[in-house]
This record gives C-alpha cells, structure tokens and sequence, in this order.
C-alpha cells in the first residue's frame, strides 16, 4: 500500500473517530493493521494504551488514568 493512500486512510479513520462513527477499538485496531501489527504473530501483537483506570465508573472522563504520568508510577488504590 502506498504512503498516500495510507494517509488518505488514517485521515478518513480519523474524521469518523472523531464524529464517534467508530469505537476506540475500531481506531485503535485499525492503525495497529495499517502499522503491520497482527494478532497472528505475538511478536507484533497490537498495542492497545492502558487508558482506564475505573472500570466501574459511569463518567467516562473519571475512568480515564491520568495520561501525564507513565503507566510504572500509577499507584492502584486495592
């Protein structure tokens, strides 16, 4: 696939990303597909940000981890 039309592709992702045509799955799925990552290979296996921290919670912007500190200093309140 060429560089241009994989841009066309990420900016079309994008857009419905962003109007919530897509989940966050779709996007981040996508990407990791058109990056050459696979679920067939664990060496290539998708990345997929830990993001949420409260899976429990009803607001959405509560569930999410405070993305200003990496993942290793979070502590997780038991």
């Amino acid at each position: 696939m060429d560089i241009q039309k994989n841009t066309q592709i990420v900016d079309d992702l994008i857009q419905k990303w962003d109007k919530w045509d897509i989940t966050n799955f779709t996007f981040i799925s996508t990407l990791n597909s058109l990056a050459g990552r696979s679920y067939n290979d664990l060496t290539q296996y998708p990345v997929f940000p830990w993001i949420i921290k409260d899976y429990t919670s009803k607001d959405g912007y509560k569930s999410i981890r405070d993305l200003t500190k990496p993942v290793g200093v979070l502590v997780v309140n038991i």
